[in-house]
């Protein structure tokens, strides 16, 4: 099997540099918090899917998937000027991202962004000219505006336009407190009062001109990828190994948006342990979380048995039931997992290398 798996490397990777297959490694990192953001959301479980798709982005900032998916939940939170900053940053990193352009005008839209929201949806129609959805929100957009007796500004070329001398005209304004300033000062009253910002969010959702918030959003992606690979950690911040599984709940939940902190945590546990500490045996996102953790960080650990880890770890309660709901992307983390332990077979017993081999359904 090790051989194999050298002779696809070099058929399939073709890596030339440790910095390639590091990149791969991330970006198979963010595939994997994509996924899992996805069904954060499909459970309506927001804030978790939004720290999944950061995640991602801060992994692979080139995907313009990720930012667009974040921003379908800022939407349901209706966060629309943080949607807007996400859909904006999305579209300048795939100009044909059809489902980026939607979300954005949904989100000016509600911002009373009419004529930029008019601008996407035509956009969304010029990619996807059997939109039904885009061409209904359309309709509804300009049924609203000729309803309310708002004009799109148009555009003329210079030829066209008249030669006559302007006039000056004396506009009275009857009544400032039209329903349509109601409407946007309601809105943005209430995107101030929801959208809680981090100190970096905050200098990204400042800015003014698109120039500068591209810029920004450039700095700050590059600043968190590099304190994400840094790995500075102060040990003071990871608890000692847990001496029962209230502690270790308590534990995880402390730690669980933090991956390099829970994986210097969980290395600090012993794997006979591991069947004890889930009291109510393991779940979804933990064994998701366990399996990167063997596969990105415990992995690269020569003094680490993942020999055990592995099968002590498939004794937890409910450890079967979960395997089946496993994702691709987690199915390959086992299978590489498997195979590393399989180039060192002459370490364990046959019997109990075919054992584990078939506790994960490899």
């Amino acid at each position: 099997m090790c051989e194999e798996i050298d002779q696809a490397k070099t058929s399939s990777s073709e890596y030339t540099t440790d910095e390639e297959w590091e990149e791969q490694q991330r970006k198979t990192r963010a595939d994997w918090e994509k996924e899992r953001g996805n069904q954060f959301f499909k459970d309506n479980m927001l804030n978790e899917a939004i720290n999944c798709y950061t995640s991602a982005i801060q992994l692979d900032p080139m995907n313009a998937v990720y930012p667009a998916n974040r921003a379908m939940c800022l939407l349901k939170q209706e966060k629309y000027a943080a949607a807007e900053v996400d859909c904006t940053a999305s579209i300048q990193l795939d100009a044909k991202y059809t489902k980026a352009y939607h979300r954005r005008a949904n989100a000016r839209f509600k911002l009373g962004k009419f004529e930029q929201a008019k601008q996407d949806y035509e956009m969304v129609l010029k990619l996807e000219p059997n939109s039904k959805l885009a061409q209904s929100e359309l309709n509804k957009l300009e049924q609203l505006v000729e309803s309310r007796n708002l004009v799109f500004p148009i555009a003329k070329r210079d030829e066209d336009k008249s030669t006559k001398p302007l006039k000056r005209i004396l506009i009275e304004e009857i009544n400032d407190q039209s329903v349509e300033k109601q409407e946007v000062r309601k809105n943005l009253e209430e995107i101030n009062q929801k959208i809680v910002l981090t100190a970096k969010d905050q200098s990204l959702f400042n800015v003014e001109k698109q120039e500068e918030e591209k810029k920004v959003i450039e700095k700050i992606e590059k600043i968190q990828l590099e304190e994400k690979n840094e790995l500075k950690i102060e040990s003071k911040t990871i608890p000692n190994a847990p001496s029962n599984g209230y502690q270790f709940k308590k534990d995880w939940q402390f730690l669980n948006n933090n991956m390099d902190h829970l994986a210097i945590y969980f290395q600090k546990i012993r794997p006979e342990e591991y069947p004890k500490l889930f009291l109510n045996g393991l779940e979804s996102d933990q064994l998701s979380k366990i399996l990167l953790i063997f596969s990105q960080y415990f992995i690269k650990d020569s003094n680490i048995n993942l020999f055990d880890c592995l099968k002590y770890l498939s004794q937890v309660k409910r450890f079967n039931t979960q395997l089946m709901f496993l994702t691709s992307t987690e199915k390959t983390a086992i299978k590489n997992l498997l195979s590393h332990i399989e180039c060192q077979k002459e370490k364990y017993d046959k019997n109990e290398l075919d054992k584990l081999i078939k506790a994960y359904n490899a």
